[in-house]
């Protein structure tokens, strides 16, 4: 093997510096200290659609063309659900592949449906269930799944169902957690015995997934305190990460000694303290209208799924809050912008000729886009006095490339605890939900590097999600694609190893349009809309 690339799904230096202190994540320390490590900047915003994407393609979401999980409003005012087929551009193991390096693939986000590549892929997040055609070549499916009969795609939080309360669901939570991470090793294990890979690619979601429902959790267990009402799931808890621990350890320990390392997320994690009402902010400012019927009738719904949550099953909750989704409650004729995805931190103007009911005219579109970034920086939390965003953007201020019309008009960050959200506000612009153990994406992850040239016990500032690829590509010898946004990282290598090792290019063809995305049944979309709704992607 020439290259093992590791990917921890939302992983944090805040969480793992400290389980590394306590003795639970050994391999991780050791690997840190042969190599170069540090914090790795995410795509703004940090979430998980845009974030791979950029890492396998070195490219900014304005050239591969993924901004979301949605595409843009149609003309039947719904956004297309997309998935890996919407990717424009090489990507890491493409790349690899033409070089004549055989690789494996295995659970990274963003990959379904397979692609035929030098090697063998099993696809990831988005992918619908066990039963899709979810590997390349396709008989490895039944192979897999005969060898490993624990794994799983991905490990599905239910966050409408779990009640992060009960000990013995969470309990039972994180043993599922543990036998999913161990079946993702042994899957892993198995293709290196069967294909001799060069190249191999892994992505073990366990870090995000517990972090989105336990976070308040986690981040108690690993400062001095009493734990309270958590003292039952500690140390469970604490043996997620010692198991996720000892599966990077068991494949470190297959690698040559000149084989390169790297251990990555696509997004860092911090509280979820406060859901923002981006849809009542903006018709409070006079800029978006409501159909009074529908929202009305989406309030009553939504109400009543609060009261009656402790004994409602979780699938109808799910269907009562999701009814009469925010868009379909819409005056378009009266709307002037509307917001994106709770996931998208961004507002789109409705424009005339551009959306199917736009009503603001292209010479009123720079105009409006400034009053309304001017007013979100003027946005404070009455509670606190504090601003609630940290930053405003016009799409073209972060991102380049033929795909930036498909982004929202305006992009935001916001402060650290709070984030989007799609429910019914009831009038409210923010709802408090310190109460709650959740926590949410935050844009600094990590990144770990170490090999031939690689300097060794270094701490570096901050690297970019898209120069991970262009650094990995250099340090195989694979000449790199003259297009992409990232950079080589040279400050990784010594000196005597860059003074034998050039820069080898390679010119790409440039993609103008949008892939045609491979759509999914109406049965796979709605599971996949399931399981981002209870990761809180969608509300």
């Amino acid at each position: 093997m020439k290259a093992l690339v590791i990917g921890l799904d939302g992983a944090t230096f805040a969480v793992l510096k400290p389980l590394m202190q306590l003795g639970y994540m050994p391999h991780l320390q050791k690997a840190i200290a042969r190599g170069v490590s540090g914090k790795l900047l995410s795509t703004i915003p940090p979430v998980t659609a845009t974030a791979w994407p950029t890492f396998m393609t070195g490219k900014n979401p304005g050239k591969h063309g993924v901004l979301s999980w949605q595409g843009r409003l149609n003309a039947q005012f719904k956004r297309p659900w997309i998935n890996g087929s919407r990717i424009v551009g090489l990507k890491l193991w493409q790349l690899a592949s033409e070089a004549g390096l055989r690789v494996c693939v295995v659970n990274v986000p963003m990959t379904y449906p397979p692609e035929p590549l030098n090697g063998v892929m099993i696809t990831g997040m988005l992918t619908p269930s066990l039963e899709s055609e979810f590997t390349y070549p396709p008989e490895i499916r039944r192979a897999l799944l005969r060898t490993i009969p624990d794994y799983q795609i991905d490990l599905d939080v239910q966050r409408i169902q779990l009640n992060t309360r009960n000990t013995s669901a969470v309990q039972r939570f994180l043993d599922k957690a543990i036998i999913i991470t161990k079946a993702r090793g042994k899957a892993i294990r198995w293709l290196l015995r069967q294909e001799r890979p060069d190249l191999v690619t892994v992505v073990f979601e366990m870090p995000d997934r517990l972090q989105h429902i336990l976070w308040r959790y986690i981040v108690e267990i690993l400062s001095p305190s009493d734990f309270k009402d958590i003292i039952a799931i500690r140390q469970k808890l604490l043996n997620c990460y010692q198991v996720l621990d000892e599966e990077i350890g068991s494949l470190i320990d297959d690698l040559p000694n000149d084989a390169y390392l790297i251990i990555l997320s696509d997004h860092g994690f911090g509280p979820w303290d406060t859901s923002v009402h981006i849809d009542e902010w903006l018709a409070q400012h006079g800029w978006l209208a409501y159909n009074f019927r529908r929202f009305k009738s989406r309030e009553i719904l939504g109400r009543l799924g609060r009261q009656v949550k402790s004994w409602l099953p979780g699938s109808l909750k799910w269907k009562a809050q999701r009814a009469f989704p925010l868009l379909s409650t819409i005056e378009w004729k009266r709307t002037w912008a509307y917001p994106g995805l709770p996931t998208e931190y961004g507002i789109f103007l409705n424009v005339y000729g551009r959306e199917p009911a736009g009503i603001v005219k292209p010479s009123d579109y720079e105009k409006l886009r400034t009053e309304i970034i001017e007013a979100l920086r003027e946005w404070f939390d009455p509670r606190t006095g504090t601003p609630i965003i940290k930053a405003v953007y016009r799409r073209e201020e972060i991102y380049t490339g033929p795909f930036v019309a498909q982004a929202p008009d305006i992009i935001f960050e916001f402060q650290r605890g709070y984030r989007m959200s799609d429910l019914p506000s009831y009038g409210n612009l923010l709802s408090d939900l310190s109460h709650e153990p959740w926590g949410f994406h935050e844009r600094e992850g990590i990144l770990v590097m170490s090999g031939p040239g690689i300097k060794a016990g270094v701490e570096f500032e901050q690297a970019h999600i898209q120069d991970v690829m262009p650094t990995l590509l250099y340090a195989l010898g694979v000449p790199i694609p003259d297009d992409l946004d990232g950079r080589v990282l040279l400050e990784f290598f010594d000196l005597m190893w860059r003074d034998k090792h050039y820069l080898h290019t390679r010119s790409s063809e440039i993609k103008t349009g949008l892939k045609t995305t491979r759509t999914y049944s109406i049965k796979d979309e709605m599971v996949v809309i399931k399981r981002l709704k209870n990761l809180g992607y969608l509300g």
